[in-house]
């Protein structure tokens, strides 16, 4: 209750308390995790798990009901299970997004994000399809994404089913989600229209780069080193005692690091006219010999992180959100940067009032913000100019 009073939030939030109820939250979940880790107890447990969505649903989802027009199908494609959020008063064929959530692949569900996603598809005329993917530490990588490539690519082979809009496919996601979104839509680049990246994890290979380093503790219950650490190696299968490791930079092969400066080099790649830090991202020293073997293959892989993709030329248009207050905003701003010198037109949004999932917050619920907000308007009139998804 004392940090939910006094803990201070950045000055420049519009609804302060809503944010300082949803860090602390955060934090208190932190805090369980910690003693869960402690006592050798995975903190991840399905029992948690529910706990945590039924209280993010309860959060985010409106007191009284609003449908939006929306149809709803649970099914199953390709093995794998889906909400499809389907307008219904529409019948000419409609684009879609095929959606997959955050939750750093351990936490939450498409049911979480039930409203934010009925919200979404009646705002942007889009179906979505959302999958209920393969979690951490239960499944590990690359559980999460092949389900999601799975059913992406049972939409494209069978988009007539669906009654899409030819030529109009396209992946999303936030956070996590935004990392298999990235990830398909390289494996999947020929046959993906656009691709959509919320706030999205793209590396673990650097934990100092100048957001990681600006947000080390300003709202840690949403977006910290130690919260991004977990997570990757939750996903990774790895044992969470190299989080520390992790946090210092040694588990990656100085010589690795040296071959991928370039992309992580915020100085060579962050915009400065941008005026969002003046750090810059820190070169390491240091390297774990034994550990970096294992860290090496799995920085290699794109599918891991999309951002060290051996070629990104001819890989979907992108639409892509940064928040000022997430650890992640640097790679997702490096990576836009990356993709525009390869060819690849980019539309990068960035949040001076955002923070690290608040475009779960755009609909109508109790902690409704009004930067989600005017992120998804922007959003849809930018759908709007690009596809004419409101006329015939």
């Amino acid at each position: 209750m004392y940090g939910l009073i006094h803990r201070p939030v950045p000055p420049d939030i519009d609804q302060p308390q809503k944010l300082k109820l949803i860090d602390e939250l955060g934090r208190i979940t932190r805090f369980l995790e910690g003693i869960f880790e402690y006592l050798r107890i995975s903190p991840a447990s399905k029992p948690l798990k529910i706990i945590v969505d039924l209280v993010l649903a309860l959060l985010t989802n409106p007191v009284a009901y609003i449908d939006y027009n929306i149809e709803i199908t649970e099914t199953v494609l390709n093995g794998v299970p889906v909400h499809i959020y389907t307008p219904s008063r529409q019948t000419k064929p409609l684009p879609v997004f095929v959606f997959f959530h955050g939750g750093g692949w351990t936490w939450f569900s498409v049911g979480t994000y039930n409203a934010a996603l009925r919200n979404f598809a009646n705002k942007t005329n889009h179906i979505v399809i959302a999958v209920d993917y393969r979690k951490a530490p239960q499944d590990v990588f690359p559980a999460a994404y092949e389900d999601c490539l799975a059913v992406t690519e049972y939409v494209i082979y069978n988009h007539t089913n669906f009654n899409i809009k030819p030529d109009s496919i396209s992946v999303a996601g936030d956070g996590s989600g935004g990392n298999l979104a990235a990830a398909v839509a390289i494996t999947l680049k020929d046959n993906i229209r656009l691709q959509l990246l919320i706030n999205p994890a793209l590396q673990m290979m650097n934990f100092k780069t100048p957001s990681y380093i600006d947000n080390n503790d300003i709202l840690a219950g949403l977006t910290s080193p130690e919260k991004s650490a977990a997570a990757w190696l939750r996903y990774a299968g790895m044992s969470l005692d190299f989080k520390p490791i992790l946090l210092q930079n040694k588990h990656i092969s100085l010589k690795l690091h040296s071959k991928y400066w370039s992309l992580i080099n915020s100085k060579e790649r962050i915009p400065k006219h941008l005026n969002i830090t003046r750090r810059k991202t820190v070169r390491p020293k240091q390297q774990s010999e034994r550990i970096s073997v294992v860290f090496d293959s799995l920085v290699k892989d794109y599918r891991l992180c999309p951002m060290f993709a051996s070629d990104v030329s001819g890989v979907p248009n992108a639409y892509i959100i940064t928040s000022q207050y997430d650890v992640l905003r640097d790679e997702a701003i490096m990576y836009s940067d990356r993709l525009q010198r390869s060819g690849v037109k980019v539309k990068l949004r960035h949040y001076f009032k955002g923070f690290h999932g608040f475009f779960h917050f755009a609909h109508k619920c109790l902690l409704q913000f009004k930067e989600a907000k005017l992120a998804l308007d922007h959003l849809v009139s930018f759908l709007n100019f690009q596809y004419d998804t409101n006329s015939g």
